[in-house]
């Protein structure tokens, strides 16, 4: 270049000098990020630290490099980075800096906080450098990534926080350096030293920048807590720290003398600036102010107490103090200090599992443990108090409390500590909750999700505070089900993921194998396990006292003061060598000192003899005196009871006997009840009880509360007082067979002499069992009924067979008189204390106990019983009275249940509906889904099953044995779903195409790249979990790999939808049916082609492949076909209906079931099971013996498969036709019409039988007049629809036919019943009823009309033009168009106007009725759907097809509306309607797809609602109306009471009309008896659902209701007696 530039002439050598440098250097100072990065790129040393550096930091985005490779890989990995650092600056002012952990808050450091006030000041600035160029916005990734971790730093290393707080200073003040030094170098005016000193500046800077990355990269990789590079051979240490940053700054300071006098105004204002808040304290209460707000409400109360909560398992609880202690100052000081290491340190294990034998104190330390952090003290003496770990909260579990002996409310409890203790926390999961109200009844997993991960996540993502939480979890071996405590122990692996609030978890337990199991499948590294020992004796540890030793002198002492003893005498070393190092044996000692003659020597020396007697000793002369022989040893001396030996033999042997039953019952009792339940359960006074108790305190808990369960101390003493070898020594003897024998005949006793009718006294029959208060139901079923009630079958089943003999478990035997007594009774108290799901396990338990054989009578009762709960389980569950109702009145007539019990179906039901007489192959219902169940599958392990709704939103998971809901996820709308083989996973399919794998279990949750469109089908390999296939409803197939999450095999078929697809048995094959004719059949893994089998159809619906591998099942329209793999045709079905699915059995290779036109299913016996409501999917039981069906009403039902029946195959049935219309003939109540498919039309006597009226062919419902003396039948001549129509006239009863019109379309009656409008093929007929004179005759040309209205005149008008004629001079006054869309036409209660949709855009036309005239135009911003008159006429209101409501005047011809009225958040308005007092109601759907209507009422006059009823009913119901009284709604579907409030009437007794008892409407489930339930229908027995309210007929008291499946279930009720009519009488009088 110098050479070039010299040829130039001598004016240019200044220039080519200038050149010279400036080409040596970069032209633009925002490379100098570029040359520091690809210094580190060339450096051998630092290169591989660059890697991960980088890997690290887009760790939130890998998802966005999948795919990259190749020379581009570095670039799009830098531009990722670039953007999660713009995200993250976006997100650092929801920063928390704060926390308040109980009264204390936790503040990050000063240093902490000045880091983020000046990234937050300088926000623009470090914004633009982010944006500028990838390799400066990597330095500052690296500094969003760092602050998080800055506390963390400083608490570990306080140089490498130091060191990083000051790089972030200089990198905001050196921001502005590379424009500087680009624009500095390139002026022309530069002397060449000016330059040379530039560039020296420019490659101090690089080497600055070069250093900065280095310091940020060995920061990152060795703070970042369980990230890559967790433990790193090249560990920073302290020193090199402080040495990293004084080179750095070293190299600072001389660029800053070298720029000092050259750098802008607005470079030297920042540098200012940020020295400033470098120096100047930080305004903490502002910044507490503005990141600490935290308004907790009322309502976040209620919704945190609306968790379920295990009290007595919280540290601090009653229970926990009068039955637990904490280790004594000075005792246990090694292990507590071991564990406050393990709380405090950053990077420590999750879970500290403290484990040793029972009596070594487990509990006591965790309760030490959890008052230490509770109080902020040291966990042992001479410790210091803990600095960053925080008490969390705390799960005592307790074999006997059924409260905390399960994993069932351990999460909830846990929830609701930590939201005490951690306000900050509160707000958090009260929206976790509110996202899920139901979350406290979901399994464990879901709750750890929802509650705990989920709000600590949020925290975790905003904090740079770092907190360590510790959760306390003791006694964890005392969780009854060992299968749930090993599932814990696989949740909480989740927790490792939480980083700045961290959640550690302190477990005790015994060395139980399941739990080993548990800590065995952990994640290296998870879990810290530590053993607690013996104590060891102090002559073994050289003199120093030992914490026995040291307990025993303290609490002697104690005991001692506490009866002013002032020597007590005792030999502390020789009873500290009794105790063999374990605390439970010198803590029963002490407690069995501790009694009121301790201070009389003689008494206190002789409990003493006792302990030292070695006559009591438990093991054999030559045996080793091993820790448990040593625990026996101390229980035998404590049951020895002094002075009871001087007593009378007779004194003695009944205080023994009392004390066998006493602590009998305590140990085989499944759940603690308190002294006064035992008192009634042992059938003692209550001074016997407390007689033995007093006498037991040193084993047995007695709280002071009456109302508190009392329990053995200790678990281990249960062991021994069971163990025959154990306590043989002792003066009686408890047998635990005998035992249970006893329970369980008090249980029946006590059941026998205080169950009955209605528990509680609820009365009303609608009563919900969720409504009774806790303490209602204590003060009615008392505890120890509810003991009984839940246990009796547990201890029978205890029993053996000829102790269940004995007890009665035989026909005519004590057990069947109970159960033909109180059966019912039973049923009725379980469902009050929410136990229906175990009643059903209780029945089913109770079954297997009977010999079917020897007992015919019990094993048929019982059978029967667990058919009656199974068909009623919902309602028994949530509305107990029903069971007296309902569930009996629907009960098959030979039922014996229905027999037995038939007395107490109540009297006020006068005519009972005619059911089946047997029960038929349904067995039960589920009921939970809204709306349609789109998909169901069983689980191939378990009694589970899960089922998708679309429409509802919802994915569920219920135990279909007892109908419990186990799992549901809301964050799905899924069309198909399906199990894994293993049974852990489901797999699901969404109308988005979206694919979703979740285990179930564990809360995994795996997003599988999606089809574009729906997926239509899903299915898991059989042999292979990890393999599931989709079906798109473009003809796609794609079969996945889980674990990748990526596809490995796609079929393209030649199709627009696939609708089922199947494996073969051994997944090598894949076959699927399509929309062309054909299925096809697949080689998965080659992706090949092996087979075609064609329909012969224009749709092949569905496929299945046989368990033999080899034959495939093809169906179609009206066909099953079955073919082998090599293409032949072995067998062919016909049928008349369409195939919708078919399934094999996986035992036989049999075909097993086939699902006909939506709503049969055949089974292999050649039976039909009809289902009255639309099939969307059936599965099969891993067992093969029970068919799940889901149905378009959202319910999932069940068929027992081997049941055989006499149904005939579907080709051979004649078609019943569901039930869409209804009416109850006017003039006579005991006759009823019905329609049914294909308008067959019957007619019915009110018992249910045929009415033979000599009617034949009739094809619609009568019209009737309004008074009911005339109707009009619509009939053909034969049998045949294609016959001619006729029209008849009747008188209302069907006694005499008036009239014959051949050809008849059609007929209207007038509002009066004297004149009727009869459509004839070319003219309309207006006839005088009685005479049936010719009022008038309407011909061509208005052949086209279709519809005839009345007003005091007439107006007949047809599609598109209104005609309005006088009656009286048959002149035609008006013919006007009306809109061609929906016809809307009214007229006015006073009969001067009629309103209509003039022709869709004008308006709506006034028309004077005495004129003709048009008033005038009501000007509409869309099309008009409904028209209303007020009833005084004077304003019309106008619903559009957007739900806008306008009013507008009538009288002056008003084209503008005075009012307008939008409805909030409903779906579209069904109808309006306007009382007689002038209050407007509208009806509207409310949330999409569930069918609840809101009725709100307005005031027209000034636009506001008054009111909102929401009404379970048919969400289409559009025929409302007010009564004259305007006190109720009249329907189709009865006559609906509006509340009084919402009427302005006084909501006292004097406001309520004695009327309301008769009304009465039926609900989607309920029939209403004024504004109660009063029956509830079973699914079976509702009212078809595509035509509820027609297929509902109500007249007084009489009901009627027609469903899909064609039955007519007719009621006759006595309203005036109902319990509702009673309650509303005691409300009046």
């Amino acid at each position: 270049m110098g050479s070039e530039g010299s040829d130039q002439g001598g004016d240019s050598g200044g220039s080519s000098s200038e050149t010279n440098l400036t080409q040596s250097i970069p032209p633009l100072g925002s490379n100098l990020w570029a040359e520091a990065y690809n210094t580190l790129k060339a450096d051998p040393e630092h290169s591989r630290l660059l890697v991960d550096f980088k890997k690290y930091l887009s760790k939130d985005g890998t998802a966005e490099l999948d795919g990259a490779n190749g020379t581009g890989e570095d670039t799009k990995q830098l531009e990722l980075i670039q953007k999660l650092a713009k995200e993250k600056l976006e997100k650092l002012s929801e920063a928390q800096l704060s926390f308040s952990i109980g009264k204390k808050k936790i503040v990050t450091r000063e240093a902490v906080r000045k880091a983020i006030k000046v990234v937050s000041t300088f926000k623009d600035v470090v914004s633009s450098a982010i944006s500028a160029e990838p390799h400066a916005a990597l330095a500052w990734a690296g500094v969003m990534a760092i602050l998080p971790l800055l506390e963390n730093a400083y608490q570990q290393d306080e140089d490498a926080g130091s060191g990083l707080n000051n790089i972030l200073f200089l990198l905001v003040r050196y921001q502005e350096m590379p424009g500087f030094l680009s624009s500095e170098i390139q002026e022309s005016h530069q002397s060449e030293n000016s330059r040379e000193l530039l560039s020296s500046i420019r490659s101090q800077v690089v080497s600055v920048y070069t250093q900065v990355y280095v310091y940020q990269m060995r920061f990152v990789l060795q703070y970042a807590r369980n990230k890559i590079h967790r433990v790193m051979r090249n560990l920073v240490t302290a020193d090199k720290w402080k040495q990293m940053w004084m080179d750095i700054e070293t190299t600072s300071q001389r660029i800053d003398q070298g720029v000092q006098h050259r750098v802008t105004t607005r470079t030297l204002d920042i540098w200012k600036a940020v020295d400033d808040i470098k120096t100047r304290d930080a305004d903490l209460k502002s910044l507490q102010q503005t990141v600490l707000a935290a308004v907790q409400t009322s309502n976040e109360e209620q919704l945190l107490l609306s968790l379920p909560f295990a009290g007595n398992a919280v540290f601090d609880s009653a229970a926990i103090v009068a039955s637990e202690t904490p280790c004594l100052n000075g005792t246990q000081c090694r292990i507590l200090n071991r564990i406050q290491d393990w709380a405090e340190d950053p990077k420590g294990e999750v879970v500290f599992w403290l484990y040793g034998m029972a009596g070594t104190g487990k509990t006591s330390v965790a309760l030490t443990v959890a008052n230490a952090l509770n109080g902020r003290q040291p966990f042992a003496d001479e410790g210091h108090p803990p600095d960053n770990a925080f008490f969390g909260a705390s799960f005592f579990f307790k074999q006997g409390d059924t409260t905390r002996n399960s994993t069932n409310l351990l999460f909830p409890t846990i929830a609701r500590c930590l939201a005490e203790a951690f306000p900050d926390f509160k707000s958090s999961i009260v929206s976790s909750i509110k996202e899920n109200l139901a979350i406290g009844t979901k399994a464990p997993q879901q709750q750890l999700d929802h509650l705990i991960i989920k709000p600590l996540s949020i925290l975790d993502e905003q904090t740079f505070v770092p907190i360590r939480l510790v959760v306390i979890i003791d006694a964890l071996d005392e969780c009854m089900e060992p299968k749930q405590a090993e599932e814990l122990l696989d949740m909480l692996a989740d927790l490792k993921y939480l980083h700045q609030v961290q959640l550690r978890v302190l477990i005790t337990s015994r060395h139980d194998d399941h739990i080993v199991r548990g800590f065995q499948k952990m994640p290296d590294g998870l879990h810290y396990p530590s053993a607690l020992e013996k104590i060891e004796l102090s002559l073994a540890r050289g003199g120093e006292v030992d914490d026995i030793t040291f307990y025993l002198t303290h609490t002697l002492h104690n005991i001692a003061q506490k009866y002013k003893v002032p020597n007590h005498s005792i030999d502390i070393e020789r009873l500290s060598e009794k105790a063999n190092g374990l605390f439970i044996y010198a803590a029963t000692a002490c407690r069995f000192l501790d009694a009121d003659d301790f201070r009389d020597d003689e008494s206190r020396h002789g409990c003493l003899d006792i302990i030292f007697d070695d006559e009591w000793e438990s093991y054999d002369e030559g045996e080793s005196k091993a820790p448990q022989q040593k625990v026996d040893e101390i229980y035998l001396k404590v049951l020895s009871v002094p002075g009871i030996s001087k007593r009378p033999k007779r004194v003695r042997d009944k205080f023994y006997t009392h004390t066998e039953r006493v602590l009998g019952f305590i140990a085989v009792l499944f759940v603690p009840v308190p002294v006064w339940a035992l008192t009634e359960l042992l059938g003692f006074q209550k001074g016997e009880v407390d007689d033995v108790l007093s006498r037991l305190h040193s084993v047995v808990y007695v709280p002071q509360d009456e109302n508190a369960s009392l329990g053995f101390v200790h678990l281990s003493f249960r062991d021994f007082l069971l163990s025959e070898e154990r306590s043989r020594k002792l003066p009686f003897r408890v047998k635990e067979l005998s035992m249970h024998q006893e329970v369980f005949e008090s249980c029946l006793g006590l059941m026998s002499r205080d169950l009955r009718q209605d528990m509680c006294k609820l009365l009303l029959p609608g009563s919900l069992a969720s409504e009774v208060s806790p303490r209602h139901l204590e003060e009615n079923v008392p505890h120890y009924l509810r003991y009984a009630c839940r246990y009796w079958i547990h201890h029978l089943a205890k029993l053996d067979e000829s102790q269940r003999e004995e007890v009665g478990l035989k026909d005519e035997g004590d057990i069947h008189t109970f159960l033909r007594k109180s059966f019912l009774y039973w049923l009725e108290t379980m469902s009050l204390i929410r136990e229906t799901p175990n009643a059903i396990l209780m029945i089913n338990h109770l079954q297997t106990l009977i010999d079917p054989d020897k007992n015919p009578g019990l094993a048929s009762l019982m059978y029967d019983a667990g058919r009656f709960v199974l068909m009623n389980k919902w309602i028994i569950d949530h509305a107990p009275l029903q069971i007296y109702c309902s569930a009996l009145l629907f009960c098959p007539t030979a039922s014996i249940i229905r027999s037995t019990f038939e007395d107490l179906i109540p009297s006020w039901i006068t005519q009972k509906p005619n059911v089946q007489k047997n029960w038929t192959s349904e067995l039960s219902i589920l009921e939970g889904h809204t709306v349609r169940v789109t998909s169901v599958a069983f689980s191939p392990t378990d009694d589970l099953i899960v089922s998708a709704s679309l429409q509802d939103g919802t994915t569920r998971i219920w135990d279909y044995v007892t109908g419990t809901e186990r799992f549901r996820f809301d964050d799905s709308r899924a069309i198909c779903v399906a199990f894994s083989r293993d049974g852990k996973m489901i797999a699901y399919g969404s109308k988005d195409g979206a694919i979703k794998v979740r285990e179930f279990a564990t809360g995994k949750v795996i997003d599988l790249l999606s089809h574009s469109i729906l997926t239509h089908y899903i299915v898991f390999s059989p042999q292979n979990n990890n393999i599931v296939a989709s079906a798109s409803d473009k003809g796609t197939i794609r079969v996945w790999d889980i674990d990748k999450r990526q596809q490995v095999y796609i079929f393209n078929l030649p199709t627009s939808q696939c609708y089922y697809i199947s494996f073969s048995p051994d997944g090598e094959l894949l076959a699927c049916s399509s929309d062309k004719h054909s299925v096809s059949l697949w080689r998965v893994k080659t992706e090949e082609l092996v087979m075609k089998f064609e329909s012969h159809s224009k749709t092949a619906t569905t496929v299945a492949i046989a368990a033999d591998g080899e034959t495939v099942a093809v169906g179609s329209i009206r066909t099953v076909r079955l073919w082998n793999t090599s293409g032949e045709l072995k067998r062919c079905e016909s049928y008349r209906k369409s195939i919708h699915q078919i399934t094999f059995s996986q035992r036989d290779g049999q075909l097993l079931g086939i699902v006909l036109d939506d709503c049969i299913i055949e089974l292999r016996h050649a039976d039909i099971k009809e289902v009255s409501s639309y099939i969307s999917e059936i599965s099969i039981s891993r067992q093969e013996n029970v068919i799940a069906v889901g149905c378009a009403d959202g319910t999932i039902r069940f068929w027992d498969v081997d049941m055989t029946s006499d149904t005939k195959r579907v080709e051979d049935k004649k078609d019943i036709g569901s039930i869409d219309n209804i009416a109850i003939l006017p003039g006579d109540d005991n006759v009823i019409c019905t329609s049914e498919s294909y308008s067959r039309i019957k007619f019915w006597y009110i018992n249910g039988e045929p009415a033979n009226l000599g009617l034949r062919h009739v094809r619609k419902i009568p019209t009737f007049s309004p008074d009911g003396r005339f109707a009009a039948l619509k009939l053909t001549c034969t049998d045949s629809l294609g016959s001619p129509p006729i029209i008849q006239l009747w008188d209302g009863n069907f006694k005499k036919m008036i009239a014959n019109f051949p050809g008849g379309k059609h007929a209207t009656f007038s509002s009066d019943g004297s004149r009727v409008a009869l459509f004839l093929p070319d003219s309309i007929h207006i006839l005088e009823c009685t005479t049936l004179e010719k009022l008038m005759d309407i011909t061509k040309p208005y052949f086209s009309l279709i519809r005839a209205e009345f007003s005091p005149n007439a107006t007949p008008y047809d599609l598109y033009y209104i005609h309005l004629w006088d009656l009286a001079t048959k002149k035609e006054l008006v013919s006007s168009p009306c809109s061609w869309y929906k016809f809307n036409g009214t007229f006015s209660p006073d009969g001067e106007l009629v309103a209509f949709d003039a022709d869709g855009s004008k308006g709506i036309s006034l028309l004077e009725l005495a004129t003709g005239k048009e008033r005038c135009v009501l000007e509409v911003g869309s099309q008009a759907w409904q028209l209303v008159f007020h009833p005084e006429s004077h304003l019309i209101v106008i619903r559009d097809v957007k739900d806008l409501i306008s009013v507008y005047r009538t009288a002056f011809g008003s084209e503008k509306p005075i009012r307008k009225i939008k409805l909030p958040d409903d779906k579209g308005i069904n109808c309006m309607a306007i009382s007689p007092t002038g209050k407007l109601l509208t009806v509207s759907r409310g949330e999409d797809y569930v069918n609840v209507l809101n009725v709100l009422l307005w005031d027209i006059s000034t636009g506001e609602a008054i009111g909102r009823l929401r009404l379970e009913a048919d969400r289409f119901l559009n025929d409302l109306s007010f009564s004259t009284s305007s006190e109720c709604l009249e329907s189709r579907i009865g006559r609906i009471p509006i509340p009084p409030a919402l009427l302005d009437q006084d909501v006292s007794s004097a406001g309520i009309s004695e009327a309301v008892h008769n009304y009465l409407y039926v609900g989607r489930q309920w029939v209403v008896q004024g504004l109660d339930n009063l029956l509830w229908i079973p699914p079976a027995y509702r009212a078809n659902p595509a035509y509820r309210a027609r297929s509902v007929a109500l007249k007084g008291e009489t009901l009627v209701i027609g469903t899909k499946s064609g039955l007519l279930t007719i009621f006759k009720f006595d309203l005036a007696r109902t319990p509702v009519a009673n309650k509303l009488k005691r409300c009046l009088y």
